[in-house]
């Protein structure tokens, strides 16, 4: 009863975040009523939420995807570990926390760490980069770091 009560009360929604091209889910009454909706992924873990850790993060970085095993408390900088890397004109391979300087033939990884930026060297070819920043990411940033996806070592059979 309550179940079917929740379910013709309630309608859920996906709103975009301000500012970003994000969408979260949302629910809210299906009434008229001015009440303003309420993000689903703070709901679910509400309970862990604590002041230390306000913000919830999701795992595999799809804010759509709101279930339990996938949410987790952050704090703001834990969050921001785990964002998503942001779009650039000039990165053409798509990791994070690498570039290549116009005219050089090395790419360079660098990675975040308490505002500070940690050079990890300069590197042949870009996904070597990557690998270097994923390993820096694992030191620095350990359960919330963010692991770039290196196309080269799909396609190297096991």
């Amino acid at each position: 009863m309550l179940r079917w009560h929740l379910q013709h009360t309630y309608s859920a929604n996906a709103k975009r975040h301000r500012n970003k091209d994000t969408l979260y889910a949302v629910y809210q009454p299906t009434s008229r009523s001015r009440i303003p909706g309420t993000l689903m992924h703070r709901a679910i873990i509400a309970d862990q939420l604590t002041t230390d850790k306000p913000f919830v993060d999701h795992i595999n970085g799809n804010t759509l995807d709101n279930r339990r095993c996938n949410l987790r408390s952050a704090s703001a900088a834990d969050n921001a570990r785990n964002s998503a890397r942001p779009r650039s004109s000039n990165n053409i391979y798509g990791y994070r926390g690498i570039y290549n300087p116009s005219g050089s033939s090395r790419w360079y990884a660098r990675i975040s760490v308490d505002m500070r930026r940690i050079h990890l060297g300069a590197f042949g070819s870009p996904h070597d980069a990557a690998r270097a920043y994923n390993a820096a990411a694992i030191k620095y940033h350990g359960e919330f770091a963010r692991l770039n996806i290196i196309r080269e070592d799909l396609d190297t059979p096991a």
